[in-house]
């Protein structure tokens, strides 16, 4: 019983535990978006795969699509973030490292 209790809010990835991506937003954090139009590599979770994957720093607490699920090509996603733990320029970059197209459509 214990375990389970410890690893409320967990979520499996490959062999280690990530926090999940619901966590509270800590007490005066300021945070900061970005909206962006990206082209995923192409899977039938290309959005579930990015959620994932990002969601692995900490800094961001926010991911929000446009309607469009299912696709994987010119998708509108707004991130939003802890800006005092990442600077705007390298979620951007995290973002890059997963997608094969970015464009930064607003900062909000």
């Amino acid at each position: 019983m214990m375990v389970l209790a410890a690893c409320a809010g967990c979520r499996a990835s490959g062999m280690s535990m990530v926090p999940a991506p619901d966590r509270p937003l800590p007490p005066g954090e300021p945070v900061d978006a970005v909206t962006l139009t990206v082209n995923l590599p192409r899977s039938s979770d290309c959005e579930e795969a990015f959620d994932l994957a990002l969601y692995q720093n900490r800094a961001v607490h926010l991911i929000e699509w446009d309607a469009d699920a299912g696709r994987c090509t010119n998708r509108k996603v707004r991130i939003v973030y802890l800006h005092r733990q990442i600077a705007r320029d390298d979620l951007i970059a995290e973002v890059r490292r997963r997608t094969s197209t970015v464009a930064v459509v607003s900062n909000r």
